[in-house]
């Protein structure tokens, strides 16, 4: 549901990582302006302080309460842009179309 998603956002939560997502759930939130990003998550906790670093191809995502890193696949540059206009609404809002071919 779209609402699992909404909730999150309206909680302040611009990003959740997580070993695996459903495939409708991932959509909802990139649509909806969250980001999404699968990685290990064994050596994380909900109370870790997190910062994610955009590199090339990965994203680092480095725990600042645990001293570690882990790393995960980047996401791809519409998908970043969508994120960054708040979701896809406000991406189309913004640039007035949708690319067509991907």
């Amino acid at each position: 549901m779209e609402v699992a998603s909404l909730v999150i956002k309206a909680a302040g939560i611009r990003v959740i990582i997580a070993k695996s997502f459903a495939r409708t759930f991932y959509r909802n939130a990139i649509n909806g302006g969250l980001l999404p990003i699968e990685a290990d998550t064994e050596e994380m906790a909900a109370v870790d302080r997190l910062r994610i670093e955009v590199k090339d191809s990965a994203l680092i995502i480095h725990n600042l309460t645990k001293r570690s890193k882990a790393t995960a696949a980047a996401p791809g540059v519409l998908i970043l842009d969508i994120f960054n206009a708040g979701g896809l609404v406000e991406y189309i809002r913004s640039t007035g179309d949708f690319p067509h071919s991907l």
